[in-house]
């Protein structure tokens, strides 16, 4: 290890892995130029330096696309959610495709986010973002690159939020166009509030009527939860299971009995049948948690239902009627002295008088000494 000049620049050479590394310090002083070469050498003991040149040989070439089909992998095995990684990937590859992996900057996620915000949602822009940073945190961990482009990236404020709640004779008409086959599945959404995925992936095993228990395995963040049965629902399972029988999917394809994909062409058609603008699936589990908060549930026993890890999402669901906030400040009403003084300040020419501060201390002790 040393310093050298080279016309007037000073250069450090030192070894890394038994590869000899002549490197620049960009400067003209000899003595900047030993320091550089002390720093050097404490990367190398660290183990920082080797690393940096591994990883620099591993990715070397390696672009965005390529490293993204490294990730599908990964997901397909890890993730319940794949599927919907394979399009964000498909979304990110669009632009970073071609990319090697180690020359994206922040600056092109920035340009991103502004390209993808002409045409997408900030919720999903924000999706892809997020996928991009657990991508390069994987990227890191795995050695094919030294540090995120995505560090120091904010998310979009999210202002597109549905809050699309069915009304009860929105449900009937709903029901009423919807195919038979469907009909129990948007029946238990609503007395259940489970996602689309963990009512199409419910077997009858997971089904005990007897105890009115519902047990969710198939569930976003991996956690097990049991659900309560309803009378109502009670009645549609076990009309279902006298039907379908004992064995297999809850709510099997009508074609094949096997697992039914998805429900949205029967869903659309039934919300077009029943005159029912811009709703979602998804909106019938924000119902359940809507009407839960109506009916005066509180707002952890919500969150257990919906399987929420984070209270913070249950409230973003279950938004507080109006009605029920005018009955809660309808509860301060017997507090009377609020009121004091305020019909002979309404009269023209009238004024509140003062109440001394001697007063003041005296009422309080007087009030003390009765509560005590």
């Amino acid at each position: 290890m040393g310093v050298y000049k080279r016309g007037r620049i000073w250069w450090l050479t030192f070894s890394v892995e038994g590869r000899q590394v002549h490197e620049s310090s960009g400067s003209t002083s000899r003595r900047e130029a030993k320091d550089a070469l002390a720093m050097r050498k404490a990367e190398i003991v660290q183990g920082r330096l080797q690393r940096r040149f591994r990883v620099a040989g591993k990715a070397k070439g390696v672009t965005f696309a390529e490293f993204g089909q490294v990730y599908l992998d990964y997901a397909r095995t890890n993730k319940r959610s794949w599927k919907r990684d394979t399009q964000l990937v498909a979304n990110l590859s669009r632009v970073f495709g071609p990319k090697p992996l180690g020359e994206i900057r922040p600056l092109d996620v920035e340009q991103y986010k502004l390209m993808r915000s002409e045409k997408a949602k900030p919720a999903t822009v924000n999706r892809e973002v997020a996928l991009l940073k657990h991508m390069y945190n994987l990227a890191i961990q795995w050695d094919y690159a030294l540090e995120s482009p995505t560090r120091g990236v904010k998310l979009l404020r999210e202002d597109n939020l549905i809050e699309r709640i069915l009304t009860e004779e929105e449900e009937e008409r709903l029901l009423a166009a919807a195919h038979p086959s469907l009909q129990p599945v948007i029946v238990t959404a609503l007395n259940t509030g489970m996602r689309l995925g963990e009512l199409l992936s419910l077997t009858w095993a997971d089904v005990d009527l007897s105890r009115r228990l519902i047990t969710v395995r198939h569930t976003k963040n991996g956690r097990l939860r049991r659900l309560p049965v309803n009378d109502g629902l009670l009645k549609t399972l076990e009309a279902l299971h006298e039907r379908n029988g004992k064995a297999g999917y809850v709510f099997p394809s009508p074609q094949n009995g096997h697992r039914r994909s998805s429900v949205r062409t029967a869903f659309e058609k039934a919300i077009r049948r029943a005159g029912i603008s811009k709703l979602r699936f998804h909106d019938l589990r924000h119902t359940f948690a809507t009407r839960l908060v109506a009916e005066g549930v509180d707002i952890v026993t919500v969150k257990e239902l919906l399987g929420h890890q984070d209270i913070a999402m249950t409230m973003r669901y279950a938004h507080s009627a109006p009605e029920r906030s005018l009955d809660a400040v309808r509860r301060l009403e017997h507090y009377k002295n609020i009121t004091i003084g305020l019909d002979r300040a309404s009269k023209p020419g009238s004024r509140v008088e003062p109440i001394p501060f001697a007063a003041k201390k005296l009422a309080v002790r007087g009030a003390v000494a009765q509560t005590g």
